[in-house]
């Protein structure tokens, strides 16, 4: 017999995955203030009667346990009765395009959760506020919406007979640096709308660590700037500064750089009340029905896209398709879609360096993300002195469209901007045919990260960063003009708690001369106009294919950078060696040296 106890637990869980669906467990205890083995009892109660479904996705992202939702009956159930009652669902997650949109972007929704459920918490410590409502903004695009675009989720605050509200955004670091620069654009646009309450409401950015923490801010400033508009009412703080003491810790900083602030500081009081639609939870379900008719759950409707065994048609619509993936895919898929999408042309025994797993576990997500159609193998041209063919490997447009989703990120915007390189559209234009295209060169400039990884010891230098040539564009201002250079891949080497960073520019020999004089140049002018507060940039590394290609290398490096301090900045090496004696071996020859030395140079690093 279910007791009024139980009863009004049922209502208040129920209540709060209306508001915020896919929370775990852990979100819900923190929310609801109950023991672990209460609530589990709570869920198996509505797992029983149907009003709640599951799903247990894999992310090397996430801890692998089940998120809760509102069964589609329960939904359905809850439409009919607010609209009985005047409510306005659309300030709910309510809708099936909803629902999917979180699915295929768990690792965030995930998120979103995580901090709402900590802020409602944290507000339980302190006397004097109390979060009284937090839920999902819906997603999808509304012409007159009243909360800032991009933002995931809205908090609403009480205390003292007063009222304020804040808005949250999760910023990830796979967001491309253009998209950033268009979120913040919508966020000044939506300002001037009356009824944005913008002024007033702040808006609470967690990011994911201090050098997402430091673009985003950067981007702010940029912004206002431009405009010469008042700033943003704009917050942020990192992922890891966000714990139980939220209220009382100085945790959230202007983009303009004052001092961090706690959470109670930033928060605009009024006496009048914070305009919402929400229902107070002992009111969610209150007339319902003891049992729901057994709905269809999310699993079986995955399966009946065939997510786990096949390609979807193509008549299915792109989002659930991507969506039904997203709950499909293991964790060491999405880890290989990774490694895929930022290095193309690696090999089955170059991926498994890279992601450091056994061949064994390596060919299974193979096998199953080829099937999925989110991966395809390519057969290439021999390269490196062998006479067999190579099979490697690429992503299709549909694994773009997952990790796209995944960022919350439109598809052919983060095939643009993004840092993967993905087959998109049917045209043969685009960053990964040219990367096909350059077959060798591509192979080439991949070998030699593979060789520093390779060649890490403990203790000893060891590659720690390695980005691709789709993430590697750099562009800086010099002589009053904008400029921008593309390396073969960035990376950095650590030692004894040293960093050590660099560009890589993988010479075959094929270049022109002048071109490579060009090429040279924007380097130099980048070297040029280093700020004085970053003392040792990131070196540049040419590897030639021969020592005489080397030769002629340096005579247009002696041409360009002339006799100026930006010469130190520059190493080259021929692949001879670097098979020979490894990259952290004495292979590099540089102008400040007469023989050939070693990668790292103590005097050069920076502490890390």
């Amino acid at each position: 017999m279910v007791t009024d106890r139980m009863h009004e637990k049922h209502r208040e869980t129920l209540s709060w995955l209306a508001r915020l669906p896919f929370l775990s467990g852990p979100q819900l205890a923190l929310l609801l203030g109950m023991p672990s083995q209460e609530l589990e009892d709570v869920l198996r109660g509505l797992r029983q009667s149907d009003w709640i479904d599951w799903i247990e996705p894999s992310s090397p992202e996430l801890v692998p346990n089940r998120r809760y939702a509102l069964g589609s009956g329960a939904w359905e159930w809850l439409t009919a009765h607010l609209d009985s009652s005047g409510i306005q669902l659309d300030v709910l997650p309510s809708t099936w395009a909803d629902t999917i949109r979180r699915i295929a972007s768990i690792e965030l929704t995930s998120a979103v959760n995580q901090v709402c459920s900590t802020l409602v918490a944290a507000s339980h410590r302190v006397d004097w506020c109390e979060a009284v409502d937090a839920r999902a903004l819906p997603l999808g695009r509304r012409a007159e919406r009243p909360w800032p675009p991009d933002t995931h989720a809205r908090v609403a605050f009480s205390g003292k007979g007063r009222t304020a509200e804040a808005f949250l955004t999760i910023v990830r670091k796979g967001v491309p640096a253009a998209y950033r620069d268009t979120v913040v654009a919508n966020w000044y646009r939506h300002c001037g709308y009356p009824t944005s309450g913008l002024p007033v409401s702040p808006m609470l950015v967690v990011c994911a660590d201090q050098a997402n923490l430091s673009v985003w801010s950067l981007s702010i400033q940029k912004a206002t700037e431009r405009r010469g508009a008042t700033s943003l009412p704009v917050y942020l703080a990192c992922a890891e500064d966000i714990g139980a003491d939220l209220f009382g810790l100085p945790s959230w900083r202007a983009a303009d750089g004052a001092e961090p602030t706690p959470l109670g500081n930033l928060l605009s009081w009024r006496t009048s009340a914070v305009a919402t639609t929400a229902v107070r939870p002992e009111l969610w379900f209150d007339d319902a029905p003891s049992a729901m008719h057994k709905e269809r759950g999310l699993y079986e409707w995955a399966r009946s896209v065939r997510a786990f065994d096949a390609p979807a048609p193509r008549a299915r619509r792109g989002v659930e398709q991507v969506a039904a993936l997203a709950l499909a895919a293991t964790a060491e898929q999405k880890r290989l879609l990774e490694a895929v999408g930022r290095y193309p042309l690696l090999s089955k025994s170059d991926l498994a360096l890279v992601l450091g797993q056994p061949h064994r576990l390596l060919h299974r997500a193979l096998e199953r993300s080829i099937t999925q159609g989110l991966v395809e193998a390519i057969v290439g041209p021999a390269t490196g002195g062998s006479a067999a063919t190579e099979i490697r490997f690429v992503m299709t447009e549909l694994g773009l469209r997952l990790v796209a989703a995944r960022e919350r990120t439109p598809a052919r915007r983060y095939h643009q901007d993004g840092p993967m390189a993905a087959r998109f559209g049917s045209g043969d234009r685009g960053r990964l045919q040219t990367l096909i295209r350059q077959y060798e060169h591509t192979v080439g400039s991949n070998r030699f990260f593979l060789s520093c990884l390779t060649h890490s010891r403990p203790g000893g230098p060891r590659l720690r960063e390695w980005r691709g040539v789709a993430e590697a564009a750099v562009r800086f201002d010099y002589g009053g003009v904008r400029r921008t250079f593309r390396p073969d891949g960035t990376g950095e080497v650590v030692q004894d708690g040293f960093a050590w960073p660099f560009f890589l520019e993988w010479d075959r020999g094929t270049e022109r001369i002048a071109v490579l004089l060009e090429k040279l140049d924007r380097y130099a002018a980048y070297y040029r106009g280093v700020s004085a507060s970053q003392m040792w940039p990131p070196c540049l590394l040419v590897v030639c294919q021969t020592q005489n290609r080397e030769g002629l290398v340096w005579k247009a490096i002696d041409a360009v950078f002339a006799s100026d301090r930006s010469r130190n900045f520059v190493k080259t090496t021929s692949v001879p060696l670097l098979e020979r004696r490894g990259p952290f071996g004495s292979v590099w020859r540089a102008a400040s040296a007469a023989g050939r030395s070693h990668l790292i140079e103590e005097t050069r690093c920076t502490d890390t």
